[in-house]
């Protein structure tokens, strides 16, 4: 793989939303160069394409979920994560936002289960009482 460094690798993408119009100029540039691209701050895949991004959601991509969230609890040096953070650092790797097929297909049927839309349905009173 060719490491492709842009403007966008400066930046913190949790704050995209507030660069606003700003970031599409550099997701163009990023689109052209490097529509597959490594983000090395956020530790995430920025795909540019649209029919990457359908490929990559597909799961034909050799994309993972199996990340480290580094930049979550980047305030804190990585060697006082187990004394600071214990109970994080050993449940977070099992999120099913960190791992890949097939743990993360059979937790998401059950998940899809769980809040499916007769289950959803059911508790809108309850919701609504709760929320009024």
């Amino acid at each position: 793989m060719t490491v492709v460094t842009t403007p966008i690798d400066d930046l913190d993408l949790t704050y995209a939303a507030e660069l606003g119009d700003a970031l599409f100029p550099l997701l163009d540039t990023l689109r052209e160069t490097d529509p597959i691209h490594w983000h090395e701050k956020s530790r995430c895949w920025v795909v540019t394409r649209h029919e990457d991004l359908a490929e990559a959601l597909s799961g034909r991509m050799p994309l993972s979920n199996v990340r480290q969230a580094a930049g979550a609890y980047s305030a804190i040096p990585p060697q006082e994560w187990p004394a600071r953070l214990p109970n994080l650092i050993r449940y977070a790797r099992h999120h099913i936002t960190n791992i890949d097929p097939p743990d993360h297909t059979r937790m998401r049927k059950l998940l899809m289960r769980a809040f499916g839309k007769p289950v959803v349905e059911g508790i809108r009173p309850y919701a609504r009482d709760i929320v009024a």
